[in-house]
């Protein structure tokens, strides 16, 4: 029970993680959108219109990122979940060796008690 409720952990935050991401991109494209209304509305001297074409580019260069990062967590879901799976069909088979063992322990005991 301990590792399944681990691996859920995991997930559950993976998930957080990517919808964090999310969060963050939608925030990115709101300020980015903000700052071309910004720059097209207000008449502005050359070096404002610079700083802000400077930030603009560093927004989307951060969207960029933050989007990659993002796919990237998403891609490797799956994968972890594969994972998971394959390492709780492990932990069972286990369970069963060590079960099959304490049963034959009690049966040496039994007999050579007797």
């Amino acid at each position: 029970a301990c590792p399944r409720q681990s691996d859920l952990k995991f997930e559950k935050m993976s998930e957080e993680r990517a919808a964090l991401l999310e969060e963050t991109v939608k925030e990115l494209a709101k300020r980015l959108e903000l700052l071309e209304k910004q720059q097209s509305s207000s008449p502005a001297s050359d070096a404002v219109l610079q700083a802000d074409s400077q930030e603009k580019e560093a927004l989307k260069a951060e969207l960029h990122k933050t989007s990659q990062e993002n796919k990237s967590l998403r891609d490797q879901i799956p994968k972890l979940q594969y994972q998971i799976k394959h390492l709780i069909r492990s932990l069972e088979i286990e369970e069963n060796k060590v079960s099959e063992l304490s049963q034959e322990l009690k049966q040496y005991k039994r007999q050579a008690a007797s």
